[in-house]
């Protein structure tokens, strides 16, 4: 009836609200299953762009959550290659990309039978995810 000596009852976040896109990343690493399968996006941060052949784009894993930012040529010559797809396009309907940001990524299933890992960004994402729906906010498309 009355709360005489004002302690508030804790409610449960509705939202968590990451200070960048990297704490984000490893939260999705360390919390969210991340199988690669068909049919199935997975969170993931651009790691560089390059015009010739898209975007590296490291897709969230229980294994390694660290970010070298750094081209495709570099990242096979540091075998920095885990998790990683080298050769990723963009939908038309993502904004623009730049190293740092966080994403959707398919996966393409036919290339990654043939031990080439590749897909698509389908979705630029914000640090902010949505509890009950599982979802991180999508930005602008």
């Amino acid at each position: 009836m009355f709360n005489l000596f004002g302690k508030k009852k804790a409610q449960n976040p509705r939202v968590l609200c990451f200070k960048s896109n990297q704490a984000a990343f490893e939260y999705a690493c360390k919390y969210l299953e991340s199988p690669i399968q068909e049919k199935r996006a997975i969170v993931g941060v651009v790691l560089s762009s390059d015009q010739k052949i898209g975007f590296c784009v490291k897709v969230a894993n229980p294994k390694d959550s660290t970010l070298t930012y750094a081209s495709a040529e570099e990242l096979l010559d540091q075998k920095q290659t885990y998790a990683v797809s080298l050769i990723t396009a963009k939908h038309e309907s993502v904004p623009d990309v730049q190293a740092g940001d966080l994403v959707l990524f398919a996966p393409n299933m036919e290339v990654i039978r043939q031990g080439v890992f590749s897909g698509m960004i389908i979705a630029k994402i914000g640090p902010t995810l949505d509890l009950e729906t599982g979802m991180f906010e999508l930005l602008d498309r």
